[in-house]
C-alpha cells in the first residue's frame, strides 16, 4: 500500500517562521491539488452513462462501478473506492491520501503521450509508483494564462504555473506561484496574503535557490527559498527584511485576510485567541488552539499536547506582558510563549505549578510539563502512534533514549531518538553529538538516570541541577573518544572522564573553523 499525503510538502516549513512546533491551521487540513480543472474536461453524459472505472469522470456515486464512489472535488469528478479495508480493482493502486484516507487510483505511464485525462498527471516519484491525480502533462491542462511544469508537483504529476509570478509574491493557490513554487497559504502558516516559496535548499550554504531568492531555515536541516532582500523596501507590505530574507513582519491587522488578526511580536496573522485555550489539549482538534499554537506530545514532548500562545516578552518586568488573559511568559526552546497560569495544585496530570524560571522569583507561575510515569504520555503505542515514555527529569514524554547512540554523530534530534543533537551548526560540536537528557546534577528530585557509560554534565539550562549525559571514557584508555573529541577529567587527577569537542584542523563543516582553544567549530 503506497502513501501519498498531498499536504505533506506544507510541513517542511514548520518553524520558518519562528514556531519549532507544529503550526495550527484555521481549518483541519483540505485534499489540495497543483493545477485547477481546464476549462475543456469533458462532463459526465446527462444519463445512461456507462459503468465507470476508477480514474473515470462522474458527477456522482452512480456514474461508477458497483461499490466505487465518485469524488466531486477532484477536476471533472474521479472514479475511485475505498481501500482501506479492501483491494484495488485492476488497473488501480491503493494510495493513502491523507491520515485516514486510502484511495484506489488509477495507474498510468508516464512514459505514455497521454497517461493520463485531460486535468491529469502521472506521479513519479518511486516511492509510491504511477498513478493519476490532479496535475497536468501539457500546457492545454491548464488554465488560460498559465502553463505545465511536466515535473512539477510534489509527487512529479505536474504543476501548473504562472510564469510571470516571482518567489515571495502573494497567493492563495500553487497555480498563483512560479515554477517549483506553492503557496504557502496564510491560513496555513499565517504568512500575511501567503507566500510563494520553494523547498529543497540548503540554508548553512544558500544554495538551491534562483536569482532573487534566498534560502531560510525552517528546521530539521531543511530549507526554504523565500525573497532575497537587502532592506525593508525590497518587501511587500506586512514583510520585514531579516538577515537578507524577507520574512513575516505584519504590524496592522489591516494587513491580514479573512477575520485574523496581526500579532506583530511574530509578525504572523491567526485568527483571534482565546485566553481560555492556554494549557488546553489541542492535537486532536485543531481547532482547540485557534489562534494560537499547539505543542502536539508527539513534536514538542509535552504530555498530551499543551496550547500556547507566541508573542510574549520574557525580559519584561511584568511575566504576564503580551500574554492574553493571565497567561505567563515563558521560554521554551528558546522561543517565547505564553503558558496557562497557575497557584497551587490546579494543573492537570503530567504538568506541575512551577515558576516558569526557576533562577527567578518573580517570573510568575504557570502549568509545566512534570510527567512522573508513562500513564501522563497520550502516546501509548495504540493506533498505530509512537509508544512515548516519561522522562521524569524534564518532564516530558518523548522515545525511549537509543542507549546506542550517547556520543553519535548527528545533525538533527530525529538522529537522536528520546535525546537531542548537539549539532555542528549550532552549537559546534564537531559532526554534532547525541546527548540523553534530564539526568540529576545535585539534589534530590525526580531524574532520568544516564545511560550505562554517560556522565550528567551541565547543560546550561535551569533548571541547574537538571543537566544532560555525554559520552564518559577512561583517561588512560586511547582513542577512548571519536574523532575530534578528547577525554577531559571529571576532576584534577580523576581516572574518568568526559568525551568534549577537540577539532583538529580541517575537521569542520563548511563555513566553520576549528577553535583549537574550545575545541569548537566557530563560523567563520
Amino acid at each position: 500500500m503506497r502513501r501519498l499525503l498531498f499536504v505533506g510538502a506544507l510541513v517542511a516549513i514548520a518553524g520558518a517562521c519562528g514556531d519549532s512546533s507544529e503550526l495550527t491551521p484555521d481549518a483541519g487540513p483540505d485534499i489540495r491539488f497543483d493545477a485547477a480543472p481546464p476549462p475543456d474536461v469533458p462532463e459526465a453524459p446527462d444519463a445512461g452513462p456507462p459503468p465507470g472505472t476508477v480514474g473515470e469522470a462522474c458527477r456522482e456515486d452512480g456514474d461508477c462501478n458497483s461499490g466505487e464512489l465518485c469524488v466531486g472535488e477532484f477536476p471533472g469528478g474521479y472514479c475511485t473506492a475505498d481501500c482501506g479495508s479492501m483491494d484495488c480493482p485492476s488497473g488501480s493502486s491503493c494510495v493513502q491520501v491523507d491520515r485516514a484516507t486510502f484511495l484506489c487510483l488509477a495507474d498510468c505511464d508516464p512514459a505514455a503521450e497521454d497517461p493520463c485525462r485531460p486535468g491529469y498527471g502521472c506521479t513519479t516519484d518511486p516511492s509510491l509508483g504511477n498513478v493519476c491525480i490532479p496535475g497536468c502533462s501539457t500546457n492545454d491542462d491548464c488554465p488560460e494564462g498559465l502553463e505545465c511544469d511536466e515535473a512539477g508537483g510534489a509527487a512529479g504529476e505536474g504543476a501548473c504555473f504562472d510564469p510571470s509570478a516571482d518567489v515571495g509574491d502573494a497567493c492563495e493557490e500553487d497555480t498563483e506561484c512560479p515554477a517549483g513554487n506553492f503557496c504557502f497559504r496564510e491560513g496555513f502558516g499565517g504568512w500575511p496574503s501567503g507566500s510563494c516559496v520553494a523547498f529543497g535548499c540548503d540554508p548553512v550554504a544558500n544554495t538551491g535557490c534562483g536569482e532573487g531568492a534566498t534560502c531560510l531555515a525552517a528546521g530539521g536541516g531543511d530549507g526554504i527559498c523565500v525573497a532575497s532582500c537587502e532592506d525593508a523596501g525590497d518587501c511587500r507590505e506586512g514583510y520585514d527584511c531579516v538577515s537578507g530574507a524577507c520574512q513575516p513582519g505584519c504590524d496592522d491587522t489591516d494587513q491580514c485576510n479573512d477575520g485574523r488578526v496581526c500579532n506583530p511580536a511574530v509578525g504572523t496573522c491567526a485568527q483571534p485567541f482565546d485566553p481560555s485555550l492556554l494549557g488546553n489539549t489541542c492535537s486532536g482538534s485543531r481547532r482547540a488552539c485557534l489562534g494560537g499554537t499547539c505543542f502536539s506530545e508527539f513534536a514538542s514532548g509535552f504530555p498530551g499536547s499543551y496550547c500556547v500562545y507566541r508573542g510574549c516578552d520574557p525580559e519584561a518586568t511584568d511575566a504576564t506582558d503580551g500574554c492574553p488573559g493571565d497567561g505567563v511568559c515563558a521560554v521554551v526552546d528558546g522561543s517565547p510563549v505564553c503558558l496557562d497560569a497557575c497557584a497551587g495544585d490546579t494543573c492537570r496530570e503530567g504538568y506541575d505549578c512551577r515558576l516558569v524560571d526557576p533562577t527567578n522569583e518573580a517570573s510568575g507561575t504557570a502549568c509545566v510539563p512534570a510527567c512522573t510515569s508513562d500513564d501522563a504520555c497520550a502516546n501509548d503505542g495504540t493506533d498505530g502512534a509512537p509508544d512515548f515514555s516519561c522522562n521524569p527529569g524534564t518532564g516530558l514524554c518523548t522515545d525511549p533514549f537509543v542507549t546506542d547512540r550517547l556520543g553519535f554523530m548527528c545533525t538533527t534530534n530525529e538522529d537522536c531518538p528520546g535525546g537531542r543533537c548537539l549539532d555542528e551548526a549550532s552549537t559546534g560540536y564537531p559532526a554534532g553529538t547525541c546527548v540523553a537528557l534530564g539526568c540529576r546534577l545535585s539534589g534530590e528530585g525526580p531524574a532520568q538516570p544516564c545511560p550505562t557509560g554517560g556522565v550528567c554534565v551541565d547543560d546550561g539550562v535551569a533548571p541547574s541541577d537538571i543537566g544532560m549525559c555525554l559520552d564518559g571514557c577512561a583517561i588512560a584508555m586511547s582513542g577512548a573518544c571519536r574523532a575530534n573529541y578528547a577525554c577531559v577529567p571529571l576532576s584534577e587527577g580523576a581516572p574518568e572522564g568526559v568525551c568534549r569537542p577537540a577539532c583538529a584542523e580541517g575537521a569542520c563543516g563548511d563555513g566553520r573553523v576549528c577553535d583549537s582553544e574550545t575545541g569548537l567549530c566557530e563560523p567563520t
